[in-house]
């Protein structure tokens, strides 16, 4: 019986040799073996790139500590009667992770589990030195064991010849595709896009809430500072055609017990909303005008964008200054009024609107206009039409005018009152 399973076992050796003999002459023989493929390049730096991608979005949504202290985000407490049942169950389910740590797990798996013991502590304590691999058996079996080693071993040694990828080049790959990845990461947390910024906005301090406050006073000379240096407004004041606009500030001589009750001129004005007084500049025939004005974060509908209904009301007021003006008697109501939203509106910024005379006809006034930011870009779009009511001349318009803002006066010189002095006099 012996006899033949030595025989079976010589012959398997010889078998196993063989195939490792070709397997290594084939290995040396490719020493020339060519370069990585460009698909391989390309898959690589496909998965360093998505992978940049992937980091720089869960760094936009979740970023590190060190950046989260400077916004950070509310988190509940841990439970604080330790015999409470809340207590009770949150201890029972750490003991529960514990006990099913993958770690512990393939510990306690191990092949030499019986010569360790697990204490309070979590120390795994071995019995005896380390050992090599025993095989115990029959003398057959023991050979077997035997060959099998030496056959693993032997075909160690001759593999030593076989040229394998250098491991510094897949380190290299590795370490720039991590800092790739972690570059990503912080400038995701730093500067996060503008959609995912919209759908996770970050907490922001309110503004001042006292308005007769040094603090809110500092605040809103700073925003009146800001909104006379803005580049689009002082390139107007430079601009060829200067001196056919005007420029005036709607709500300067409104009288103080009319402007508390007013929407735009007292409950929204203050710091976080309309900080300042609008700087309108009108075309001195009143066909265009430009309207600049600030804001804040306190007129938000979703956290960070300004409210819909906020803008709509300001293009019916800005509309509305430049189809009154226009009508006969200059006051008028607003009939139609149409919207068209092309992007969400920030808060926390100037913001210009145009306005433009399209049609006058008797009491009815077609106008259009558009809601932009510095930069040029179109946020919202209107279409209104306002209707002079058959009462106008019954209505006192110098409350109007006050509200809308009149062009300066200018000086009259000496040349134009001999004009009009000989005009009056001309039978």
């Amino acid at each position: 019986m012996s006899s033949a399973l030595l025989s079976r076992v010589a012959c398997r050796t010889r078998t196993f040799s063989s195939r490792n003999a070709l397997r290594f002459s084939s290995g040396l023989a490719s020493t020339t073996v060519p370069r990585p493929s460009s698909f391989r390049r390309i898959a690589v730096w496909t998965a360093a790139t998505t992978l940049s991608i992937g980091a720089y979005t869960l760094g936009s949504i979740y970023p590190p500590a060190t950046l989260s202290m400077l916004f950070p985000r509310p988190a509940p407490g841990p439970p604080t009667n330790p015999d409470s049942p809340e207590s009770i169950a949150y201890l029972e389910d750490l003991e529960s992770q514990l006990q099913n740590l993958p770690l512990l797990q393939s510990l306690r798996q191990a092949q030499d589990a019986k010569d360790c013991h697990v204490q309070s502590f979590l120390t795994r304590q071995v019995q005896g030195p380390c050992r090599q691999p025993s095989f115990h058996g029959s003398h057959a079996e023991q050979e077997l064991f035997s060959s099998r080693n030496a056959l693993r071993f032997s075909s160690g040694l001759a593999s030593t010849t076989v040229p394998r990828p250098s491991s510094f080049r897949r380190i290299a790959v590795w370490t720039a595709a991590t800092t790739l990845s972690i570059g990503a990461y912080t400038l995701g947390s730093i500067y996060p896009p503008a959609t995912l910024s919209m759908l996770f906005p970050r907490p922001a301090p309110g503004p001042p809430t006292n308005p007769d406050s040094p603090e809110s006073i500092a605040y809103l000379e700073d925003l009146e500072s800001q909104l006379q240096n803005l580049p689009l407004l002082q390139s107007l004041r430079q601009a060829q055609d200067a001196k056919d606009w005007y420029e005036t500030r709607p709500y300067k001589n409104f009288p103080e017990e009319r402007r508390v009750n007013n929407l735009t001129a007292g409950a929204l004005r203050g710091p976080g909303k309309f900080g300042c007084m609008p700087v309108i500049r009108a075309k001195r025939d009143e066909s265009e005008s430009c309207v600049f004005l600030h804001v804040g974060r306190g007129l938000c509908g979703h956290d960070g964008i300004i409210h819909g209904g906020l803008l709509a009301t300001l293009l019916d007021e800005c509309l509305g200054r430049t189809a009154i003006i226009n009508l006969p008697d200059q006051v008028g109501v607003t009939a139609t009024l149409s919207l068209k939203y092309r992007a969400p509106t920030r808060a926390d910024q100037f913001i210009m609107i145009r306005t433009s005379v399209v049609e006058a006809q008797g009491r009815k006034i077609k106008v259009k206009g558009q809601i932009e930011d510095l930069q040029g870009g179109i946020l919202v779009e209107a279409d209104a039409m306002f209707v002079q009511p058959r009462y106008a001349k019954m209505l006192n318009t110098k409350a109007i005018k006050e509200v809308f803002g009149q062009p300066p006066e200018e000086p009259l010189l000496l040349a134009d009152g001999e004009k009009l002095k000989a005009k009056h006099e001309k039978p």
